[in-house]
């Protein structure tokens, strides 16, 4: 039976096809961020005829079936394709429309989504975009000036159709730490921040990187267990400092603790020393490494993750991938005040 799908999933949705960790074709994501900041049908930015420079990142698009030119502004996340418009030359380093429609079933994660009968998974973005503009307040005229609309029938028309999928489509919560918004990926019942943490509230157990502090963002701060607790403390909507048996769950869907550890680490082979990571998970763990009393050490060589589970006083759990192996380490007993771990909160998925 088929299900509604809301515009927050269809956001989630969008949002995913950004950020996604994908295994080939990185230079679709400009594509992908294109279709997400405009609207176009997908078929437009490949099309770079129909692109023009007014001045600096504002652009001209003469869209398809006769409608009229919309004007667009780009930002520095488009230099690429801003580039193959002022040269007229094919965007995406040639990258092209089938390719992204492979690479989109690839890997879409949330199954076909429809408009009464017409699958328009392809086409969500548009969708999407319509949606918006009618949330943020502009009547059918104005987003038909937008669209480049001839008349307001065809803004209607988006605006009438109910979205409906076979699947549930999950919605992806929000993370945001002093106006910093985290990634969010959803991996079986629980949801998880896509990144390590880097929060700071300004008390004490939370150190710097050492080491490597032009990786901050990429790998982010290392916390003392009664630093990691009194953060979660704080956090809304059920986010929490994950348990051992957080992990443990996420294990099992990957081939348990003996196994998992290729499915749970990045792809990216500047963050282990021997990559043998799959992502297929898309927890996106990097060997960030560990702090001993504010001494960086192992950094591309383990992860290390702060654990809420403390079997013993003055000791705590953490969870650890390494850098070749398949397998992980969760019972090891650190010593809580000398030793600092990575961050990855989680919640119950909704």
């Amino acid at each position: 039976m088929p299900h509604v799908v809301a515009i927050s999933q269809l956001q989630a949705m969008a949002d995913y096809f950004t950020t996604a960790n994908y295994p080939y074709f990185e230079e679709l994501r400009e594509a992908f961020k294109l279709l997400r900041l405009t609207g176009c049908r997908i078929q437009e930015i490949f099309q770079i005829e129909r692109w023009s420079v007014i001045d600096g990142y504002n652009v001209q698009l003469q869209p398809q079936k006769f409608n009229n030119p919309r004007q667009i502004t780009l930002n520095s996340d488009f230099d690429n394709f801003l580039a193959a418009i002022q040269n007229q030359y094919k965007p995406f380093l040639g990258r092209t429309y089938s390719q992204l429609e492979n690479l989109f079933h690839k890997i879409n994660p949330y199954g076909p989504i429809y408009s009464g009968s017409k699958y328009i998974s392809n086409y969500f973005f548009r969708y999407l975009f319509v949606r918006e503009l009618d949330a943020d307040g502009k009547t059918p005229e104005q987003i038909a000036v937008i669209m480049g609309y001839t008349s307001p029938q065809a803004v209607n028309n988006y605006l009438s159709a109910p979205l409906s999928s076979t699947i549930i489509v999950p919605v992806v919560p929000k993370f945001i730490f002093d106006n910093v918004e985290y990634p969010v990926v959803n991996i079986g019942e629980l949801s998880w921040i896509y990144t390590n943490f880097r929060g700071d509230d300004g008390e004490p157990g939370i150190f710097e990187r050492s080491v490597t502090p032009e990786l901050t963002e990429e790998l982010g701060y290392f916390y003392r267990y009664d630093a990691a607790m009194r953060i979660a403390s704080s956090l809304p909507d059920g986010w929490r400092l994950p348990s051992v048996d957080d992990f443990l769950y996420l294990a099992s869907l990957f081939g348990g603790v003996s196994n998992c550890g290729p499915a749970l680490k990045s792809t990216d082979l500047q963050f282990w020393n021997s990559p043998n990571g799959t992502n297929i998970s898309k927890f996106n763990a990097r060997g960030s490494g560990i702090s001993q009393q504010g001494n960086e050490s192992g950094t591309f060589g383990a992860a290390y993750f702060m654990t809420s589970t403390a079997p013993r006083v003055n000791t705590f759990n953490m969870f650890v991938l390494y850098d070749i192996y398949a397998n992980v380490s969760y019972t090891n007993n650190w010593y809580q005040p000398n030793y600092f771990g990575s961050i990855r909160f989680c919640r119950d998925s909704e």
